[in-house]
């Protein structure tokens, strides 16, 4: 199933997080597939840009941190209840750090203001994240069993102000190709503001 994220202009949307609840045949196969040696994932940052923009996390997955710039970074994060500090750091020195409880995670350098990154810890559901053409593909092995519309859950940093807020939608609407439309109201991106951690480093 393909499903193609616009904009009120028709215009694709990037980097939206679409997901689909899992039933619980579904749940309890991802449950046992992730316990079993569930591997780190990575956020890296280069340019003093995080890299990727947006990833998906598994609840209870770590998250690694690498520096791949010639300059240290200080990452952070307020979102509760997720919220966690890594000091002053360059290359591999950052500890992994695990993300226990599901929801949006917004990432930010106490150094690099510019610095603007997003964790999405998935819950009981499969999530994907929208291409450059706005398009994601599901598997349907994990669609609605019953012959009820499908339920998604869509997230971008742009639907809120506060970069958390996600929508639920039915899939109701299909494109010119048969791909699922979704179409989200996007506020205008403002300048991050700045909210730093008191340095406790030399």
């Amino acid at each position: 199933m393909k499903v193609r994220v616009v904009d009120m202009a028709g215009q694709p949307v990037s980097d939206a997080v679409v997901s689909i609840p899992l039933s619980e045949k579904n749940i309890r196969l991802s449950t046992n597939i992730e316990t079993e040696g569930m591997i780190s994932a990575v956020m890296d940052q280069v340019d003093k840009q995080f890299l990727p923009r947006v990833l998906l996390v598994k609840k209870g997955q770590s998250v690694i941190f690498p520096n791949s710039d010639q300059v240290r970074h200080h990452v952070y994060s307020f979102s509760k209840p997720n919220d966690f500090e890594i000091r002053l750091y360059s290359g591999d020195q950052a500890e992994p750090v695990a993300f226990t409880q599901q929801g949006v995670v917004v990432l930010g350098c106490n150094i690099h203001d510019k610095m603007l990154g997003y964790l999405y810890i998935q819950g009981n559901e499969i999530a994907s994240i929208s291409d450059k053409d706005g398009i994601v593909t599901f598997g349907d092995a994990f669609l609605n069993e019953t012959s009820e519309e499908q339920v998604v859950t869509i997230w971008h940093s742009q639907l809120s102000s506060n970069k958390t807020d996600r929508v639920t939608r039915l899939l109701q609407e299909k494109d010119e190709n048969g791909a699922w439309l979704l179409r989200l109201e996007l506020i205008p991106d403002v300048k991050k503001t700045s909210r730093k951690f008191k340095p406790r480093y030399p």
